[in-house]
């Protein structure tokens, strides 16, 4: 997420020193990453694998903030995969002669949406050599979390400068 902000504002005739600023947009950026990271933790908390959700600042760009889940394992790939959704596929089994699996269950998210219900487990036991899995739709909690950093770190870090304007009069 990049976002852009102008800054024309002065403290007693003298601009703001750069370090003020940098401090300023640093501190900002820390508490948006901290409260979307809450967020990825909301969107997962009924899961009984959740996936673990690091903040890393990136050396080349200071001002940059990611929140990322580690995909190496088992919990991050699913996470990866409910986020962004699947394409249609066949399963077959890799190890044993036939897939078994439960059916009639409900998904513990729905897509657009950051809230986690309970879900429901499945019901009636099947058998089969192969699925066609129809895939997983998007639910796209990246996206969305994106969506609402994006107004709340700009209204954060005007709140930051105007608090820092008050101290220097």
């Amino acid at each position: 997420m990049t976002t852009n902000v102008l800054i024309t504002v002065s403290k007693r005739g003298r601009p703001f020193r750069d370090a003020d600023l940098r401090k300023i947009v640093s501190d900002a950026l820390d508490e948006e990453a901290e409260y979307d990271k809450r967020q990825f933790g909301d969107t997962v908390a009924t899961w009984s694998n959740k996936p673990l959700f690091t903040i890393t600042r990136k050396t080349s760009e200071p001002q940059t903030r990611i929140i990322k889940t580690d995909k190496r394992r088992r919990a991050g790939k699913i996470f990866g995969h409910v986020d962004k959704g699947t394409r249609a596929h066949i399963i077959k089994p890799k190890r044993a002669r036939v897939l078994t699996f439960k059916i009639g269950g409900a998904a513990k998210t729905t897509p657009s949406s950051l809230k986690s219900r309970s879900g429901k487990k499945g019901t009636t036991q099947v058998f089969t050599q192969m699925v066609h899995h129809p895939g997983v739709k998007a639910r796209n909690f990246s996206k969305k979390i994106q969506e609402k950093s994006r107004g709340r770190l700009k209204k954060n870090i005007d709140k930051r400068i105007a608090k820092a304007i008050r101290k220097t009069r």
